[in-house]
């Protein structure tokens, strides 16, 4: 293989791994950097469907809980992040409690939007 045809092939093989729809734990921190520094203030209202419901420091289950939220609790949503697991994927919001003050993410099967629009967190 010539050098030429191998910096193509390395230069389309890191273009592909940038391009990955799936966040790892270690980029979880500069997913809530960026999504905190993108809006400045909420675009959707919702409230948390169910009790003890975990704020989590990044978008997957497997990040620290910074708190909970309870059934009813309002939050501000500030974005959303879409996480690919295999063939399935999920949406996590980036919010913060309006009871609580604690800002993080949850699962959008636990949010229910009652007003607004929620982009994508950049």
């Amino acid at each position: 293989m010539n050098i030429r045809r191998f910096t193509v092939i390395a230069v389309v093989a890191a273009a592909c791994t940038i391009a990955a729809p799936a966040v790892s734990q270690a980029a979880a921190p500069n997913v809530a950097k960026s999504a905190a520094v993108a809006a400045a203030s909420a675009n959707a209202l919702g409230h948390f469907t169910g009790n003890g419901v975990n704020i989590r420091s990044g978008p997957g289950a497997g990040y620290t809980s910074l708190g909970q939220g309870q059934s009813g609790q309002g939050v501000d949503i500030t974005c959303y992040y879409y996480v690919n697991y295999g063939d399935s994927g999920q949406k996590w919001y980036y919010l913060k409690n309006r009871a609580t003050g604690v800002t993080g993410f949850v699962s959008s099967a636990y949010i229910r939007v009652t007003s607004g629009g929620v982009g994508y967190c950049l």
